[in-house]
């Protein structure tokens, strides 16, 4: 082992070290009001993540309808030009 790979060996377990004695001094209620914030952001995040599905949705739905809107209006106008268009021959 060289003295480099005993280097980073010491920097990682100081690192973890601190990790650990960060938390372990902490009460199992701060431990908890750490796991509900997590909690809470996922749940709201779940909750944006539904609000916009439902928009998209919406979204598609007036799409579609405005498609077929301008369909059948262009349709009639066809029919029109084409009735005059014979009348004229």
């Amino acid at each position: 082992m060289s003295k480099r790979d005993w280097m980073s060996g010491s920097l990682l377990g100081m690192a973890l070290g601190l990790v650990a004695h960060r938390f372990k001094d902490k009460p199992k209620q701060v431990r908890h009001q750490y796991r509900s914030k997590k909690e809470q952001l996922l749940l709201e995040g779940k909750q944006q993540y539904e609000i916009i599905q439902s928009s998209k949705q919406r979204l598609a739905v007036t799409a579609e309808k405005t498609v077929t809107e301008r369909g059948t209006h262009n349709e009639s106008t066809t029919t029109s030009t084409t009735k005059s268009t014979n009348e004229k021959q």
